[in-house]
């Protein structure tokens, strides 16, 4: 059963963030950079930490990585004090991520999609800075790069193209904790906006749309990563896209559900 509670506040609409980058994508075209180019294959595993609180559990085990590192977001400056990661991932086209490169590091290499705020390429001048495009309807040439709606999502698809076949994905929660004094680790607060209640695996998770969409695509996405030869492992089983993951065919649901919770429409509990 999947339950979803109306939400705190809606979202930036999405017509207006797809006009953010296609005038995002324009400006950073006019900038030179060095778009990125596929790598060959090699045997260094790569770690991919995101946002979720299950990722300060394996805080040594990070730290102690033998291969690289990718930072999504916040998690770059969590890291930075014991590790300096190798990459830091960057996708959103809110000017928001501007804060997540306050402090940028020469030891690092900067995947920033195209369609990024232009603050965030300002802060990142001088920077070893590649480009890459995000697959969408405005974006479908060939080297526009799929893998659903987030940067935990594109993740694995951009660590294949750089060569790497062993990647594991820390802090892919998917899911906030149900406390809310239990912050995500890049956060100093628990974040404020559009939230909802989910149950799977006999469990309620709060998480966001999102957030939610990003879970749904990984239940999915991974067998089919694994079946192509990729050894991706989803680290972690306290949360929100491990349970997915454990249900298989019950994340159509929340798929679903997302769709609703679009619309700003209040959903009515689901029948077992």
């Amino acid at each position: 059963m999947l339950t979803i509670l109306p939400p705190a506040r809606p979202p930036v609409p999405g017509a207006v963030l797809a006009g953010n980058r296609d005038a995002n994508r324009h400006r950073a075209a006019l900038r030179g950079l060095p778009g990125l180019a596929p790598r060959a294959a090699h045997d260094r595993p790569l770690a991919v930490v995101g946002g979720g609180a299950s990722a300060a559990a394996h805080l040594d085990e990070i730290l102690a990585w033998p291969g690289e590192v990718m930072a999504i977001n916040g998690a770059f400056d969590w890291l930075r004090a014991g590790r300096v990661p190798d990459w830091h991932l960057i996708l959103d086209p809110q000017p928001l991520c501007a804060g997540f490169v306050r402090h940028p590091s020469r030891l690092a290499q900067y995947l920033v999609a195209d369609c990024v705020d232009p603050s965030v390429l300002d802060a990142l001048d001088g920077q070893r800075v590649t480009l890459w495009q995000p697959q969408s309807a405005a974006a479908e040439g060939p080297d526009a790069v799929p893998g659903g709606p987030s940067a935990m999502t594109r993740a694995p698809v951009l660590a294949a193209m750089l060569g790497y076949r062993r990647i594991d994905l820390f802090g892919a929660d998917c899911c906030y904790p149900v406390d809310p004094v239990a912050p995500a680790h890049v956060w100093d607060r628990d974040p404020a906006g559009w939230w909802c209640l989910v149950g799977c695996d006999g469990m309620l998770w709060r998480s966001q749309p999102q957030l939610l969409r990003q879970a749904v695509f990984l239940a999915e996405a991974l067998p089919a990563m694994r079946a192509a030869g990729l050894d991706i492992r989803l680290r972690g089983q306290g949360h929100l896209a491990a349970a997915m993951l454990r249900t298989g065919g019950r994340w159509f649901d929340a798929l679903a559900a997302t769709d609703i919770l679009e619309t700003g429409d209040m959903l009515e509990p689901a029948e077992p």
